[in-house]
């Protein structure tokens, strides 16, 4: 037994005191170009000037890019596809800085994180996300912009062998306002494609909702205006919903409608819950109410049980009392179980019932079995 506690000491010393470790990439500073704007230039638009002159001095094409401020879930990352993780790859970080001795969180402060986490699911972080452009050339023009990309700078972004101009760290506000300024004078849709990206990822500040509305009313392209909605309910704020709503019921397009149902079910609050349900209940666009109990069926809300289960019985179109089954089997915590063995047992029409029986099999759910064996033993 002293043994034992011995080993068990040793054990909680490494866990909970081992130093921070360290990798070190054969790497240094000189196999990339990146120019940093000195600090004497204080706004976005004073750093963009200093970055159109030093542009004027490359051959080829270069990247343009600054940071902002995010708050984040500790293990989430957002990134363009040409960024990553790749353990042979240096962080975007590190080529910024110079510094290829990447430091690894000890054991001790992935359990603190991991604790806080569980204690609370919304806790957050503070994370450095890049927005980069790359330029085609000289001039520094949006006629030149090849596309926009973001990437957490704790990620690999791959810089294609080409230089950077870094402009450093900016506040959301001023970069909200940076950017909608060039949006306005972008001719290629699939850069605004991605300017609608970067715009979007700023949640810290209010800003940008006007101006992802003025997409959605404005632009003709029908994939801007459902990018706009994606990211209109991205912005934690659920005074976008009656918009939203409106976007549900009115838009001229069934693309828009379609995205805009599915932007309020990525709105977590009990006011987003009860504008599904009200969709639900009275859209007068079929597909908008099919969408609305599927989503339904993909959020975290009490509100939905009783209401898919009145639709499961009550609504005169089969295919609705279909879809409200497939969203019972679709609840969280096997929510929805009691429900679909109601339906089996009592449900007036046969193709609902083997709906049911069907997505009850395949809810894992320890409670089937029984009712299923029970079918099977009755025919």
């Amino acid at each position: 037994m002293k043994y034992l506690n011995i080993i068990f000491a040793f054990m909680l010393f490494f866990m909970f005191a081992a130093p921070v470790n360290s990798t070190t990439w054969n790497y240094n500073a000189d196999e990339y170009e990146v120019l940093h704007c000195p600090s004497s230039y204080e706004t976005l638009t004073e750093q963009w000037e200093w970055a159109s002159d030093r542009a004027k001095k490359i051959s080829g094409g270069f990247w343009v890019g600054y940071s902002i401020e995010r708050l984040m879930s500790p293990n989430s990352y957002i990134c363009h596809s040409r960024s990553g993780s790749w353990d042979d790859e240096p962080t975007l970080e590190m080529i910024l800085t110079g510094d290829f001795t990447q430091k690894r969180r000890s054991i001790k402060e992935e359990a603190e994180l991991s604790l806080k986490r569980l204690e609370n699911k919304d806790y957050k972080v503070v994370k450095e996300v890049a927005i980069l452009f790359y330029f085609s050339g000289a001039p520094i023009q949006e006629k030149n912009i090849h596309h926009a990309a973001i990437s957490n700078i704790s990620r690999y972004f791959d810089l294609e062998d080409r230089p950077l101009l870094w402009l450093g760290l900016s506040k959301q506000n001023n970069s909200v306002d940076f950017l909608k300024d060039m949006y306005g004078r972008l001719r290629d849709e699939y850069v605004k494609e991605d300017m609608i990206t970067v715009i979007g990822i700023h949640t810290g500040t209010r800003s940008n909702i006007p101006f992802l509305k003025e997409i959605i009313k404005k632009e003709k392209d029908t994939e801007l205006r459902e990018d706009a909605v994606f990211w209109l309910s991205q912005q934690g704020d659920d005074s976008v919903l009656d918009f939203l709503v409106d976007l549900a019921e009115n838009d001229k397009t069934e693309d828009v409608r379609e995205q805009a149902v599915f932007a309020i079910s990525q709105i977590e609050t009990e006011k987003a819950a009860d504008a599904l349900i009200d969709l639900a209940k009275n859209s007068r666009d079929y597909e908008v109410s099919k969408k609305a109990i599927f989503w339904l069926g993909q959020i975290a809300s009490k509100k939905a049980l009783p209401y898919l289960e009145d639709v499961a019985y009550s609504d005169e179109k089969i295919e609705l009392q279909k879809q409200a089954v497939f969203a019972l089997s679709q609840l969280e915590d096997g929510d929805g179980v009691s429900a679909l063995i109601k339906i089996i047992k009592t449900h007036p029409s046969r193709e609902v019932r083997k709906k049911a029986i069907f997505w009850l099999g395949e809810s894992e759910d320890p409670r089937a079995l029984d009712v299923l064996v029970d079918i099977v033993k009755s025919k």
